[in-house]
């Protein structure tokens, strides 16, 4: 059995998935309004930094699994009720 990949290893061989993260937590405006074109815009931003879409040549980050990880950790962190808590 293959160890899942976790987010932080992500993290830490795509930074930009770090920032993009710590935006999330702190979009209070979509916990307000509920924006779709927000989420659109940062789910653009993930497919940009992981999976076979994204620019990146790291096995690891093109990898479906990759883009399911950080896909579900930013969509969940988006939904949580009041976000600012890691």
């Amino acid at each position: 059995m293959t160890e899942r990949i976790k987010f932080t290893r992500l993290c830490e061989i795509e930074p930009r998935l770090k920032d993009l993260y710590d935006e999330v937590k702190k979009d209070k405006a979509w916990r307000d309004k509920r924006d779709w074109n927000v989420w659109r815009d940062y789910k653009s931003q993930i497919e940009n930094l992981v999976g076979w879409e994204s620019s990146s040549t790291d096995s690891v980050l093109i990898s479906p699994e990759a883009y399911d990880v950080a896909y579900q950790t930013i969509y969940k962190k988006l939904h949580e009720e009041g976000g600012n808590d890691e």
